[in-house]
């Protein structure tokens, strides 16, 4: 009997996030939507809801790496390439993930980004291929990555109008080479 109210909690928690992300990219203000119906019945606070957040923009990141990598040669430019598609992809969910880095809403919070984004730099040097797990300059390196993602904007608009070609096209793309 527990199960399913757990399954049923799990996909309301879903739906939710879905909800708080579709209105987060469509404000674009870097603030959490609070209004979202059952937003605080699904989440236990803040932190809960940006670790949910911040998980959404990793395992998207990772997937849009892997594609990259698939396209490009360079690892990492297919790195600085998936960050800004994922970018395009979650711009509200970005701003309000670095709004809260600047200014966090509590310790607690302030801790948990600070282990996710050194996670997340980790990652995307490991993807790169310019370290290995262990090494003491993993997360610098990653930094320098999202560092050339974000300083770039002209490259960003293309990455984003590349991202929106048809599906058509990249299979031709993609057949022809």
């Amino acid at each position: 009997m527990e199960k399913p109210m757990r399954e049923s909690h799990y996909r309301q928690r879903y739906r939710v996030l879905q909800a708080s992300i579709e209105e987060m990219d469509r404000r674009c203000d870097g603030a959490i939507p609070s209004r979202v119906p059952g937003l605080w019945e699904a989440f236990e606070d803040d932190v809960d809801l940006v670790g949910a957040l911040q998980m959404r923009w990793y395992t998207r990141l990772s997937g849009r790496i892997e594609v990259q990598q698939l396209r490009l040669p360079d690892h990492d430019q297919a790195v600085v390439s998936a960050w800004r598609l994922t970018q395009a992809e979650l711009p509200g969910v970005r701003m309000v993930i670095d709004r809260l880095i600047e200014s966090p809403t509590s310790p607690r919070m302030g801790l948990m980004l600070a282990k996710a984004r050194r996670n997340e730099h980790i990652m995307v040097a490991l993807m790169a291929g310019l370290t290995w797990f262990h090494d003491d300059r993993a997360a610098a390196l990653g930094f320098d990555l999202e560092r050339a993602a974000r300083r770039d904007p002209v490259a960003q608009r293309r990455d984003s109008e590349s991202r929106r070609r048809s599906l058509a096209a990249r299979l031709r793309e993609m057949l022809a080479a």
